[in-house]
């Protein structure tokens, strides 16, 4: 048996490099690559961000390739692709549970919202994680943030997801040092999202991204009935395990609510920045989340019954259809919330697409909001949190994060 660790990271290395026959196809599952040297095998285990292009993919599941990745040895590697199991973790409900009643709605018309299937061939796959690294290295940063009249705390260690916004410009303000762009959670959101009004961030779209942008919609006005769904927003949503001050585990999580936002009479509120009716794209990447559906007449009157959870696997893409939220005759309506699965070490990237009808002035420079109001009490709130960036507990989760991070894109 050869065992050598600097062959097996020179093959790794060849595959990442893209030796083998020049095809793309991205793997975004952990691996499994079995590798043959004449009479002998040597098992190492890798990521999937490790290998980019390989020759044949059949049903997911196994590939077979041919490599010169030295000039002595002809290596020929048999890659058995391993997708994560999927976990369901509402408690009561099954897998079996979620799809007889998943199915049940959907027949009945009474959910709209559903996965689309895309060609296996898309490039929306690779634009994804080339999206994601970047968001990585340049955008994500923390900031503070209290949902209601919670105690503020930094995004990266709350319970709540942590949010990364994307906004389109459209136009300049005050020789050019203001922008206005469109903005998502600064009207009826401001206090159930609760980023701090003074910091948030709202960057301007970037090249890969809008790249990205055009994939999504192609493939929505393929698949869907929104032929000219307009994406001028995108929110972008981390999912992960983090250790409070005690040591417990916790669970990010964004907590049940409707995308637009009524009123006890079912109305519309005018300061909704989400567009009434429009869909809202999920695109998922890194480990497995679920998002769970479940049937309301108020936010605390809903059917126990009508829960469903759907498993959303890295390159999987969901869509939310607004008609959902809309009230029927007794009041009934859908709400949705989203959740991390089960694996502590993972970390899992959801990007929405959005269409929104509010927008903003920001500082080009800084891009965060120009003259933010915020109310005295949510001030005095701010301050007191600002000091937990301090701590010990902090910067040891805020690294614990960098490492999951940089587990998923292979820079460990």
């Amino acid at each position: 048996m050869y065992h050598s660790q600097s062959f097996e990271s020179n093959v790794l290395s060849g595959f990442r490099d893209g030796n083998i026959n020049n095809q793309y196809r991205p793997l975004p599952y952990p691996i499994i690559v079995s590798l043959e040297r004449r009479n002998n095998f040597i098992n190492a285990d890798a990521t999937s961000s490790k290998i980019r292009r390989i020759t044949t993919v059949h049903n997911h599941s196994k590939a077979t390739c041919c490599a010169f990745l030295d000039p002595i040895f002809e290596l020929v590697a048999s890659i058995m692709l391993v997708r994560p199991p999927v976990k369901y973790t509402v408690k009561g409900v099954s897998g079996a549970l979620s799809r007889k009643r998943l199915s049940k709605y959907t027949k009945d018309g009474i959910l709209k919202s559903h996965k689309i299937t895309y060609e296996r061939n898309n490039v929306l796959p690779i634009q994804l994680k080339e999206c994601c690294e970047i968001i990585w290295k340049d955008y994500l940063r923390d900031d503070l943030k209290g949902p209601y009249h919670t105690d503020p705390k930094p995004a990266f260690i709350a319970k709540p997801s942590v949010n990364i916004y994307f906004a389109r410009n459209l136009a300049h303000e005050n020789q050019d040092f203001e922008m206005v762009r469109t903005a998502y959670g600064t009207g009826s959101g401001t206090n159930s999202i609760g980023l701090d009004q003074r910091t948030m961030r709202i960057y301007a779209f970037f090249p890969k991204l809008i790249d990205l942008i055009k994939s999504v919609k192609q493939i929505v006005a393929k698949k869907t009935i929104y032929k000219d769904f307009d994406i001028n927003f995108v929110s972008v949503k981390l999912y992960y395990w983090v250790r409070d001050e005690t040591g417990k585990l916790i669970q990010k999580n964004t907590e049940w609510h409707c995308d637009v936002e009524r009123d006890q009479f079912g109305r519309v509120k005018k300061n909704n920045s989400q567009v009434p009716g429009t869909p809202v794209l999920i695109l998922t990447y890194g480990d497995n989340k679920s998002l769970v559906f479940r049937r309301h007449r108020t936010k605390e009157d809903y059917d126990k019954q009508s829960v469903i959870e759907i498993p959303q696997q890295s390159g999987s893409l969901f869509l939310l259809d607004g008609r959902d939220e809309e009230r029927d005759a007794e009041g009934m309506h859908w709400r949705h919330m989203s959740t991390s699965n089960q694996n502590e070490d993972g970390i899992t990237f959801a990007f929405m697409f959005r269409t929104v009808q509010a927008t903003t002035r920001v500082n080009c420079f800084t891009n965060t909001k120009v003259d933010p109001v915020i109310p005295e009490w949510k001030l005095a709130q701010l301050e007191k949190a600002s000091s937990a960036f301090a701590t010990p507990h902090y910067k040891e989760q805020a690294g614990e994060l960098q490492k999951k991070l940089g587990s998923l894109f292979n820079n460990k």
